[in-house]
């Protein structure tokens, strides 16, 4: 099935795979004032950032929290091989590549996260083909979430929530494109929701503890 980008994303054509909504907000929502465009950075072919993920908006410019589970954790030498679930890289439309950089979250507490750290290898898992080994020198446990960037600093605490998917689609990037600004995205950002978020099914359902303390005034509601 052809994808076709969101009205807020544009550029010249290429194929990509579908992606499904999935419908997160409860009631009338009322998205931040001043929106942004997606941090160049993160602008990749056939990226989709689901509606209610982790966003940090500074200057009007979204930098958007990619998450990745761990399912398994093996100690080498100075490194460590976690095992992520490609559900996840599934959902956004985007592989860990070597060269990216990976950083542990805190579960509850973003201020407590630690450094971005490139990753040095990525192979499908030797027993699951389905499973995306990544060698990067972080300890994380099963369970814990690691956050994606493209950049050795660490990346920008998430102050609200993404109100509307952005899918790149059909639309052509690289680096080219992005320079001269014919592939862009914008998107608005939640701070405030007292209907609520139904959290379980956003990508922040792992890390929901530390998303209510960042973002107190959007209502969490399990579903």
């Amino acid at each position: 099935m052809r994808k076709f980008s969101s009205f807020n994303a544009f550029g010249s054509a290429a194929n990509e795979v579908g992606q499904s909504h999935v419908p997160v907000w409860l009631g009338t929502v009322a998205p931040h004032a001043v929106g942004g465009t997606i941090a160049t950075a993160f602008l990749k072919p056939g990226l989709h950032l689901p509606a209610g993920m982790a966003v940090n908006l500074t200057n009007k410019v979204i930098t958007p929290f990619i998450t990745f589970k761990v399912k398994a954790n093996t100690a080498g030498t100075n490194t460590y091989v976690l095992t992520l679930d490609p559900v996840d890289a599934a959902a956004y439309g985007y592989i860990p590549k070597v060269g990216d950089y990976l950083q542990l979250v805190d579960n509850s507490a973003f201020g407590s996260n630690g450094n971005a750290t490139a990753i040095t290898a990525v192979a499908p898992n030797g027993t699951d083909a389905s499973l995306i080994d990544v060698t990067v020198n972080i300890n994380a446990a099963a369970g814990k979430s690691l956050v994606l960037n493209f950049a050795s600093s660490k990346i920008a605490v998430p102050n609200g929530y993404l109100y509307n998917d952005v899918y790149m689609g059909d639309i052509k990037v690289d680096s080219a494109s992005v320079a001269a600004y014919t592939a862009a995205a914008s998107g608005s950002v939640v701070d405030f929701h007292g209907e609520g978020i139904l959290i379980d099914l956003t990508p922040c359902a792992g890390y929901a503890a530390a998303m209510k303390a960042a973002v107190p005034n959007v209502i969490q509601v399990l579903v």
